[in-house]
Order: structure tokens, then sequence, then C-alpha cells
């Protein structure tokens, strides 16, 4: 058995003789090659979805320090994070009662508060804080876990991004 292929060429007939070896260098480069355009395809994919924003919305409880010493009310906080690589800017926010029900908005804005819409840039975030009362009344009027309250903002591009987990039990709530 000889280690060479033999095809021909259309035209004069003639032949040529190519060496085994070199249609397995041929296979395996063309293979490499296919797998570097599908890395390279994924990796594009990945690249798309980071240069977007991508916002993150968390609650927390939350007191104020004043100068004299004293502390504030407890206060629930939500705070939004971009964590994406393009800004945003965030219009909204609230705390839903439950999935699709009402939701518990902010008409006048505590200190310390960001005001809206607020634009967050890329790695940056915002924190705006309600009063635990309001969070325990509607608690009450509701009849809802504070865990099904969860909170959210809304982006200038009309997409509402929600908490993964619902508001933390205000100490003054009643057990």
């Amino acid at each position: 058995m000889t280690n060479h292929q033999t095809f021909s060429v259309s035209g004069p007939s003639h032949t040529s003789v190519m060496p085994l070896w070199f249609s397995a260098a041929a296979a395996a480069v063309g293979m490499v090659g296919g797998l570097a355009g599908v890395a390279s395809f994924i990796w594009q994919i990945i690249t798309w979805r980071r240069s977007t924003h991508h916002v993150r919305v968390a609650t927390a409880r939350s007191w104020f320090t004043y100068e004299s010493g004293d502390f504030s009310e407890e206060l629930v906080v939500v705070s939004a994070h971009n964590v994406g690589s393009a800004a945003v800017t965030v219009e909204a926010w609230g705390i839903e009662m439950g999935r699709k029900g009402e939701s518990l908005n902010v008409l006048k804005p505590l200190v310390g508060s960001a005001a809206l819409p607020h634009r967050l840039e890329s790695g940056s975030s915002m924190d705006v804080h309600v009063q635990a009362s309001h969070v325990v009344e509607a608690h009450g009027k509701f009849r809802l876990p504070f865990s099904k309250m969860r909170p959210w903002v809304r982006l200038g591009t009309g997409e509402r991004i929600y908490a993964k987990k619902g508001v933390l039990r205000p100490s003054i709530a009643p057990k």
C-alpha cells in the first residue's frame, strides 16, 4: 500500500501525487479554524450582552444617625446597582404588593434618597428610602407577608426590574 493519493484536474489529462499526511494536516487546520470561529462567535455574544446596562435591585433596613447621636426612625432602603457597561436612567421606584398587585409609591422622597430621574453610570448605585411604618401599614392593609413585597425600579427604557427577594421584616412590625 502506498502513502499517496492520486487525483485528476480538469483540463488536459494528467495526474498529480499528493502525500496522505497533507490531507490530514488540511483537515486538522480546518477543524482548528472551525473551533476558532465558534469560540469567536460565543465571545461576541458575551461582549454584546455586557455592552448594555444591567441593573440589580436589592432591599435593606436602615437608620440615619444625627449629629446629636440620635437615630432616625427605621427605614426600608431600595438600592439599584448598574453592573453593566452602559449608563441607564432610573425614572421611578416602588414596592409591589404581591404578584401584579398594587404598588407602594413614595411621592415625597426622604432625605438621603436619590432624586428621580437618576442616571446610573456603569458601576454606580442609588438608594431610595421609605419609612418602615409605611411598609408595615401596607402589610396590614393587604395582609401580605413581607417576603411577597417586591421592590422594583423602572428604567428609562420602560423596563421594570424587580429585587430577587422581598422586603426584610422591619423591626417595628408586629410578630
